[in-house]
């Protein structure tokens, strides 16, 4: 997660990197932080690097799936529902299971938030997880446990070359202890990580946010 244009929030853009599991609601949180202004910069697949002791983010040239129900919740992606579902129930939306494809570019522009395409510095990254009935809150999430998530989405630095996920998935554990990723997963280490629990509504995320980090990067 990066940043928010203007000056109440110091995140500037948002992408997802497969942290959580399937159904956790990484991208009804996405959609979320687009309807509030945030910046898109990928979606599931981000390349990282370190730089003179920086850590900077890229997206990846691939389009989105969203699922009805979170289409749903959201004005601007209501033309993205056929027709003879739009009276659906949004239960009956959820336990379709469709999820309509949209290229990045058409996907900002319904939000009218820039698509950033350039490397960006991290400054905050969020696991977030969705429930119907959640209490709202937000921990932050001490280095221990960060780093396990961060070993076990690490992908492979030869991700770009072809290779056969098989072999990627064999060789991601030795390279996870080479000396560059190693430093790598220093540097994300000593980045801002927080849990967040919610229903999925905007106004609960944006809160939390503000309350529990904002504020704590002001």
């Amino acid at each position: 997660m990066e940043g928010k244009r203007g000056s109440e929030c110091l995140l500037k853009s948002v992408s997802n990197i497969d942290f959580n599991p399937k159904g956790a609601g990484k991208t009804t949180t996405l959609v979320n932080l687009l309807d509030l202004g945030y910046d898109l910069l990928s979606n599931d697949l981000t390349f990282v690097k370190q730089v003179n002791g920086k850590i900077w983010v890229k997206g990846t040239p691939e389009s989105i799936n969203i699922g009805l129900g979170t289409a749903s919740k959201f004005e601007q992606l209501q033309d993205i529902i056929p027709e003879n579902m739009r009276e659906l129930s949004d239960h009956d939306l959820w336990s379709t299971h469709l999820k309509p494809e949209l290229n990045w570019q058409s996907f900002a522009n319904k939000f009218n938030v820039k698509l950033i395409s350039e490397w960006t510095e991290l400054s905050t990254i969020l696991f977030p997880k969705i429930g119907e009935g959640l209490v709202p809150e937000c921990n932050k999430i001490e280095k221990i446990q960060l780093k396990k998530n961060l070993q076990n989405s690490f992908r492979g630095i030869n991700v770009g070359h072809n290779i056969p996920w098989s072999t990627l998935i064999e060789k991601r554990h030795k390279e996870v202890q080479s000396s560059e990723i190693s430093k790598l997963l220093d540097g994300l280490l000593n980045k801002s990580a927080y849990k967040i629990r919610y229903s999925g509504k905007k106004d609960e995320l944006s809160s939390l946010i503000y309350e529990s980090i904002t504020k704590k990067l002001s």
